[in-house]
């Protein structure tokens, strides 16, 4: 019982750190916030933004309050039994990942084959976690009282390796889909490869090439780092040898996400923004096709007069 305890305790320190690590960056963010996002009209990716930024800060301190009562009390345990297992990765995983595929599909807005799988991917990732968190949730306390022993609402679940293999469902379509958004993204980024070695950095247009080959390097840094934790989770998940790593590991799993999730966002605006000093950073971001992108380097036309014609590509970055 001892050692249960001291590993709430270290479980606590590890949550706080997290907690510390997003309140850090939301400081350090909080300028671009306020000029990119909170003066932004609002729509879905407005409001899928602000739940990846602030509810996971909000979730962690309130476990982190919970885990700090010095006596348990039966209500607020029963409670937190429950908001722990549906309060947790099923609100926060599918709005982030949504973000996720709104970027993608905005580099393959040309490409309805991309679309539709991206978005196939995300309804069969969100589809699986929710039904492997009503299972695992309900298998451990629907038919009797969570068993809650000493102060923070120390919980004993049940032993059920047949229940967390289930969980499966979940991790399996999270991992792929993951794998897939970081190899789309990849794969234009090394498309673009060519054109940096054939345009003249001082024509018309290059700071919008290298606008994009920003927007491509954040997400494939972004999308690969998601892609290794997620890979992480599920193992500690599924592994009873790593339950504890997995306990310790959950709260900077849902840091790395926000953070993820935020920093694109922020990062394609502000880029924007300095690329084009009279890009108004409360509208949309436009991403150019191939089409566009090959006039500009031959100079046939400027970065000004492009218009979504044949062949282009124009697909909102932020507000959708």
């Amino acid at each position: 019982m001892g050692e249960a305890l001291t590993s709430l305790q270290v479980l606590n320190y590890v949550s706080l750190s997290a907690i510390t690590v997003l309140v850090y960056d939301t400081i350090l963010l909080f300028g671009d916030e306020v000029t990119l996002i909170w003066s932004a009209a609002w729509s879905f990716p407005k409001v899928l933004y602000i739940i990846l930024r602030y509810y996971p800060f909000l979730h962690l301190s309130a476990l982190f309050h919970i885990r700090g009562l010095a006596n348990d009390v039966p209500d607020v345990c029963s409670t937190y039994v429950w908001y722990h297992g549906f309060g947790g990765v099923i609100c926060i995983l599918p709005p982030v990942s949504a973000l996720f595929t709104l970027r993608v599909c905005a580099l393959y807005r040309d490409s309805r084959k991309v679309i539709a799988l991206v978005w196939i991917l995300w309804a069969v990732e969100t589809i699986g976690e929710l039904v492997t968190t009503v299972r695992v949730e309900i298998g451990q306390h629907g038919s009797e009282r969570p068993v809650i022993h000493g102060p923070g609402c120390f919980t004993v679940p049940k032993k059920d390796m047949p229940l967390y293999r289930s969980e499966l469902l979940a991790w399996i379509p999270a991992l792929f889909a993951s794998c897939v958004l970081f190899l789309l993204t990849l794969f234009k980024l090394l498309h673009l490869f060519r054109y940096l070695f054939t345009i003249d950095n001082k024509k018309p247009g290059y700071e919008f090439i290298r606008l994009e080959l920003s927007m491509l390097r954040d997400g494939t840094l972004y999308f690969f780092l998601i892609f290794i934790a997620t890979l992480l989770t599920m193992v500690s998940d599924l592994s009873s040898k790593l339950g504890y790593f997995n306990d310790l590991w959950h709260p900077w799993f849902l840091l790395l996400y926000s953070i993820a999730g935020s920093r694109l966002v922020l990062n394609i605006r502000r880029n924007a923004w300095v690329a084009e000093p009279a890009f108004d950073p409360t509208s949309s971001v436009d991403y150019w096709g191939d089409a566009q992108r090959d006039a500009v380097i031959e100079g046939t036309i400027l970065c000004n007069d492009i218009e979504a014609g044949d062949g282009a590509v124009t697909s909102n970055i932020f507000n959708r």
